[in-house]
C-alpha cells in the first residue's frame, strides 16, 4: 500500500511535506473513527481497513504535482465517485492563509493499483491496457491513468 498525494503546483517544497501530512491527518480522521454509534457504509468499512493496514505495516508516501486548483478539484471529483472503495481525503489551507484553496488531495492504494499504473507507463505497444480490462474497472483506469500524468513534486 502506498498513500499517494497531489498537491498544488503553486507550493514550495516543504509545504508539498506539509500539506501532505495535513492531508493524511485528515484521513486518519475520517477513517479512524472507534465510535460504533457512527453510521459508516460500506464502502467506508473497506477504506477504513485499507488507511489501517496501510497506516499499521507501510507508511509509503508519494507526493505528486496534481497542478492547479481546478486539476485537484477534478481529482477530488474522482475520488468522490461511489466505485471507490480506497482511504482518501483532501486538505484546504484557511482563510487567512491561502484563501480556503485546496493544496492536497491524498488516496492510499494497494499495491494492484500502483503497479499496474507502472507497467501501463512503461508499456510502448498499449498491449497491456488491452490484457487489464477484465481485471479493473473503468474507475481503477481513471485512477491508474491520473497517476501517471502528474510528475513527482519539486
Amino acid at each position: 500500500m502506498i498513500y499517494y498525494g497531489f498537491t498544488n503546483m503553486y507550493l514550495s517544497s516543504i509545504q508539498v511535506g506539509i500539506q501532505n501530512a495535513h492531508c493524511l491527518v485528515n484521513i486518519g480522521r475520517k477513517y479512524n473513527n472507534d465510535n460504533s454509534n457512527v453510521f459508516i457504509l460500506e464502502s467506508d468499512v473497506a477504506a477504513r481497513s485499507n488507511y489501517i493496514d496501510w497506516s499499521d505495516n507501510y507508511k509509503t508516501m508519494v507526493c505528486l504535482n496534481g497542478g492547479n486548483q481546478a486539476n485537484l478539484k477534478e481529482i477530488v471529483d474522482i475520488f468522490c465517485a461511489h466505485d471507490n472503495p480506497f482511504a482518501w481525503n483532501c486538505f484546504y489551507e484557511d482563510e487567512q492563509s491561502l484563501n480556503n484553496c485546496l493544496t492536497c488531495v491524498g488516496i492510499i492504494l494497494p499495491e494492484r493499483i500502483y503497479d499496474a499504473a507502472q507497467r501501463i507507463r512503461e508499456d510502448r505497444t498499449g498491449q497491456f491496457v488491452i490484457a487489464l480490462q477484465n481485471e479493473f474497472i473503468d474507475w481503477e483506469f481513471k485512477l491508474m491513468s491520473i497517476i501517471n500524468s502528474c510528475r513527482l513534486a519539486n
